[in-house]
């Protein structure tokens, strides 16, 4: 539990989970004599020594005190081991010196006694731990961290801290009555809290804790604890106004604990859900750690040894707190799933990963929702023809209304027909036909390997983040590539991946690798090929095109602004909406699920944007 301890910061003392803790007794050499093989102490020195607790405790004159108290020193002291060995004899009583290895590799020490055999039993006595333990007590090991340490964003802002929160718990064993009381009071908080959702996780748990109880080792079984389910984790805001109503339900508990929290409860993002893993290893890179005695009905522990953590100022992310919330109040204003991913190639930051409650009750799908991108994967169409098929942004194309390419026909959005038009122009439009037909023209491999260089497909090992970009399988020659090279078939694309490929082209082809926390790279497998500088400097003038007069022609008022637009043929269902930009030092994403036009995309797009004062009159 959290104690206030040097200058005021807040320490975690996180108790050691049951390990293999060995203690070994020394057996000679040790100023004792131990008689024959078969002597009780020389046995019970072994019994100890090989972890059987039960085995040692029955060759003492108390055997359910001494298994009690050996185990849950072995509990509490975790993965550390010690080496116990007597040092002298007085007056009958043996004095025992324990020398501790911790975890960290740090040591401790502590010295008790132990009397001579009576009776051919051990005399147990909690003191053969240590001369300060007491009946019922253990000796406790602790990690201890400094949880005063926020996490901060790229500016500086405080973006998540340590915080109290309180759990709503309801008996499993919970009246009809009671459970329909307590979602009647929780219902004002989240209104997905109902009776019924919550006889629901009741049963769960309820089998959860069966299947753990009886899968549990016997000798490893602890004290039950009281069977509860947690409905809900509030903050203190949240939970007081509901104190006395949740009081007066006599099933509910309300135990508190410790979470990592975003210092804003109005900011919450995907991104930061592997945040508390990461910035608990940064603490404990820095940790100190406690070693204490732990005796019933006593109101403070005694210590034996400790090391105090290090200060960490703060744990910085390359998160952007305006651009982050600037991104969910757009998201938030769509009727539909929607989802935005920020990202800033000249370095590789994650600055915002936003996502409305409608995409949320579909998991965190701006990061590892996958889609199909439709005519915005013309980035990844025109950079591979760019770059192998001998064609120039400025080459005369055909856009006509239809087109048959290795028996795969192709229609343009409202029988859109430009006849010959340059490349870049039918970018702009976009024209389906002209990118089935330079799709046909590609060498094999050309339009995987190229999604990969801009991002789609790579396997990104991001500490923090758990992502997933797209796929674009290989396909031979024939209707498959050409659904592929309009972004159809079998090829798929997440918000972040789109949002990848968007960096990448913004800083000049070289792969964007994203970075969640600073000082924390990831990782991940070259790319079978590359995107040449000219390549991606190329596509970013024909997004400026469709921008000014292309089908992203609604936002041309922004200045700086280039990207493309675009919709997602989904069988039998709405179409998806896609809006993939950059302005300034900033790439993106915005995809909105079941669209059904690009509209609500560059309606999203553009709220975004103004929050950002990016627009006119903003």
């Amino acid at each position: 539990m959290p104690i206030p301890r040097d200058g005021g910061r807040r320490i975690a003392r996180t108790a050691a989970a049951f390990g293999g803790a060995v203690i070994l007794l020394c057996t000679t050499a040790c100023g004792i004599t131990l008689g024959a093989p078969t002597d009780p102490m020389r046995e019970f020195v072994k019994a100890v020594n090989d972890h059987e607790l039960d085995r040692a405790a029955s060759m003492t004159d108390d055997p359910e005190a001494a298994e009690k108290a050996l185990t849950a020193t072995f509990r509490g002291m975790g993965n550390a081991t010690a080496h116990l060995s007597t040092l002298e004899s007085l007056r009958g009583t043996l004095t025992t010196h324990t020398s501790w290895k911790l975890p960290d590799g740090y040591k401790t020490e502590t010295t008790g006694t132990i009397d001579r055999l009576e009776d051919g039993k051990v005399p147990w006595s909690p003191h053969i731990i240590d001369s300060r333990l007491q009946p019922g007590g253990r000796l406790v090991y602790s990690q201890d961290l400094d949880l005063a340490s926020p996490v901060i964003d790229r500016n500086r802002n405080d973006l998540m801290r340590w915080q109290t929160v309180t759990d709503v718990a309801i008996a499993l064993d919970a009246t009809a009555d009671d459970i329909a009381a307590l979602a009647d009071v929780l219902h004002g908080v989240d209104p997905s809290i109902t009776a019924e959702s919550i006889t629901e996780g009741m049963a769960e748990a309820e089998q959860e804790q069966s299947t753990s109880a009886r899968d549990a080792p016997a000798a490893d079984a602890a004290a039950p604890e009281p069977s509860r389910y947690v409905v809900v984790t509030l903050r203190p805001e949240d939970v007081d106004p509901l104190r006395a109503d949740l009081d007066a339900i006599a099933s509910v508990a309300l135990p508190q604990r410790g979470r990592l929290l975003t210092v804003d409860p109005a900011v919450h993002s995907p991104a930061l859900d592997g945040i508390p893993n990461v910035w608990r290893s940064i603490l404990s890179r820095s940790a100190g750690w406690s070693v204490d005695i732990d005796n019933p009905g006593y109101e403070q522990d005694v210590r034996v040894q400790a090391k105090l953590p290090e200060d960490v100022q703060n744990v910085p992310t390359t998160m952007d707190l305006q651009v982050q919330k600037a991104a969910q109040g757009a998201v938030d204003s769509a009727e539909r799933p929607a989802a935005i991913v920020a990202l800033t190639p000249s370095n590789g930051g994650v600055s915002a990963v936003a996502q409305n409650a409608a995409a949320s009750a579909r998991g965190p799908v701006a990061l590892n929702g996958l889609y199909a991108p439709g005519s915005v994967f013309s980035l990844v169409t025109v950079s591979a023809a760019l770059g192998g098929s001998g064609i120039a942004p400025d080459d005369i194309v055909g856009c006509p209304a239809q087109v048959t390419v290795d028996g795969r026909t192709v229609f343009n959005p409202d029988d859109l027909d430009l006849g010959p038009v340059t490349l870049t122009q039918a970018f702009a439009a976009p024209c389906l036909t002209t990118l089935a037909t330079i799709t046909g023209a590609l060498p094999d491999g050309a339009l995987p390997g190229t999604a990969e260089a801009l991002g789609v497909g790579a396997d990104f090992d991001t500490p923090g983040l758990t992502t997933l970009t797209g796929s674009v399988p290989p396909t031979e020659p024939g209707a498959a590539r050409i659904e592929a090279g309009i972004g159809q078939g079998q090829v798929a694309a997440s918000p972040f991946g789109m949002a990848v490929v968007a960096a990448t082209l913004a800083d000049d082809g070289d792969r964007f690798s994203p970075i969640l926390v600073v000082g924390r790279k990831g990782s991940a497998d070259d790319p079978p090929a590359t995107v040449s500088e000219g390549t991606a400097k190329s596509v970013r003038l024909m997004m400026n095109e469709a921008v000014a007069a292309g089908n992203a022609s609604a936002l041309r008022d922004i200045d700086g602004l280039s990207g493309v637009a675009g919709t997602a043929d989904v069988t039998d269902r709405r179409a998806h909406g896609w809006f993939i930009g950059i302005l300034g030092d900033m790439a993106f994403s915005v995809f909105v699920q079941g669209a059904d036009s690009t509209g609500p995309a560059t309606d999203v797009t553009r709220a975004f944007l103004d929050a950002l004062g990016a627009t006119p009159g903003s």
